[in-house]
């Protein structure tokens, strides 16, 4: 799971993720398949969940 500590670090990974060439992933399983859009998707909300709790949203305001 993605943890950050700040702010800064959680919005790189948010860019690193956005910009990388991602051909191949790992599922749960351990095996390798295409890369879907969801994979990027659930990437991205991971990150945001952590940007939100360093900036101190509650989790009746997501």
């Amino acid at each position: 799971m993605y943890e950050s500590e700040n702010l800064r670090d959680a919005i790189k990974t948010l860019f690193e993720y956005n910009t990388a060439d991602f051909s191949k992933t790992i599922d749960g399983n351990g095996n390798e398949r295409e890369t879907q859009i969801e994979d990027l998707q659930d990437m991205n909300l991971t990150v945001l969940y952590v940007i939100c709790d360093l900036l101190g949203f509650d989790e009746t305001e997501l």
